[in-house]
């Protein structure tokens, strides 16, 4: 059976608000960034995952106007709304803008990095995405 991924604009309308309030990702605001919700959970390396980042390659540019896709997976649903600020927060850290004095920025993927993505832990605390009732 095939994944199905759908437009999500409720994940787009919490990016804007993040990009807006988030001084480190003010340059993310001209960025032509797709939001999908996927139809399945995954999982890597026996962890959940719940969004992803990825780049639009350049041969696909024609049939996709976006530099960038944020995928939010099933199990990101069941966040409350500030786990899913958080967690777009996070995505958005990973969208790496360079000006290399073209007509336009370039986007590229910055991967996992626990120096870049401390401040989410400081912020949050490192349990932030638990969605499991507390018992």
């Amino acid at each position: 059976m095939a994944h199905k991924y759908t437009q999500a604009e409720d994940w787009a309308q919490i990016a804007h608000g993040v990009i807006e309030s988030v001084p480190e990702l003010q340059s993310l605001k001209d960025a032509e960034i797709g939001y999908l919700a996927a139809d399945y959970s995954k999982k890597y390396d026996g962890m959940t995952v719940y969004a992803e980042c990825i780049k639009v390659k350049d041969l696909y540019k024609p049939y996709c106007p976006h530099d960038i896709l944020i995928v939010a997976y099933r199990d990101a649903e069941q966040m409350d709304e500030k786990q899913k600020r958080i967690l777009m927060e996070h995505e958005l850290m990973h969208i790496d803008v360079q000006d290399l004095d073209t007509d336009a920025p370039v986007y590229k993927i910055r991967p996992h990095d626990m120096q870049d993505f401390r401040r989410i832990i400081e912020k949050y605390g490192p349990g932030w995405a638990d969605t499991r009732a507390d018992e």
